[in-house]
């Protein structure tokens, strides 16, 4: 066995050691276990999820993973398609945005819109809100990846 193989070898039953250990005292709080002189340095570098499962495993995957749990799909992820070629269903579209707009209470980011329009592209999204500003049926309250809208 190489010398980098006995040094894994090591640090993971330390990692686990460790974990075990943390596991058995949960009455102690993170500020405490990282002020331990010895294995305080250790612990900072625990993952959540190694300390609900149990199980040492790489940051990317394995037990880590399993421990997350699903992960919750964003509704841009995938639009539903639309059609917005014609005049009537670019109106249309541009009359959803309106209507999803007016549920919230003061201005609305552009990321709030794909949420709660999931009909369509980021790029049909970004038409129907530059329409409505030439229409003056909304203002542009900031610009660049923070912008927001209200309507007037």
């Amino acid at each position: 066995m190489s010398r980098q193989r006995i040094t894994q070898e090591i640090d993971k039953a330390t990692r686990q050691a460790l974990i075990e250990l943390v596991r058995k005292h949960p009455e102690r709080t993170l500020s405490e276990l990282l002020a331990m002189d010895n294995v305080g340095h250790r612990v900072g570098e625990l993952t959540v999820g190694e300390l609900i499962t149990g199980a040492t495993g790489s940051r990317a995957g394995g037990a880590v993973a399993k421990a997350r749990g699903p992960q919750p799909q964003r509704v841009s992820a995938t639009p539903r398609p639309i059609s917005t070629r014609t005049a009537a269903e670019q109106t249309a579209h541009d009359e959803r945005v309106l209507a999803a707009m007016r549920g919230f209470d003061a201005s609305v980011s552009t990321k709030e819109l794909r949420d709660a329009v999931p009909e369509g592209s980021d790029y049909q999204l970004t038409s129907a809100l530059r329409r409505l500003l030439r229409k003056r049926r909304i203002t542009q309250i900031s610009r660049g990846r923070g912008a927001r809208y209200e309507i007037n």
